[in-house]
């Protein structure tokens, strides 16, 4: 656990990138899902999004210092769940579908999280 811990210790600017590279894929893949009303998956990026923000929560009271973001991901989570069940109500989708592909983004989330992480360790100084 300290190994995973001190791996994403970053500096300020690269904080800001890895927030930034995920701030670019979240908002463009938000409207494609919309536009195209690919739902199911919008419902899941969105719960994995408040997944994320429980995360720095948790982070926050590890390490008992604040993590950036986190008490705005957890207020815009709270909105974010009620819209999410506003969606899945309005548009009647199955929450099978939502339980079968919601593992994959979240595997996904992780993985680019790391990733946003490892690039901006090796690009921001």
């Amino acid at each position: 656990m300290a190994k995973l811990i001190k791996s994403l210790d970053s500096t300020t600017a690269q904080f800001a990138f890895a927030v930034f590279e995920e701030f670019i894929i979240l908002v463009p893949l938000s409207i494609l899902t919309i536009h195209y009303h690919w739902y199911v998956f919008y419902v899941c990026l969105m719960f994995g999004y408040c997944v994320h923000a429980v995360i720095h929560l948790l982070q926050s009271i590890y390490l008992r210092m604040y993590v950036p973001a986190t008490a705005t991901g957890l207020v815009t989570s709270i909105l974010i769940i009620y819209g999410a069940f506003v969606v899945i109500h309005e548009q009647q989708l199955q929450i099978s579908l939502i339980l079968i592909f919601l593992p994959l983004m979240m595997i996904l989330i992780l993985v680019n999280g790391l990733f946003s992480h490892w690039l901006a360790k090796r690009f921001v100084k």
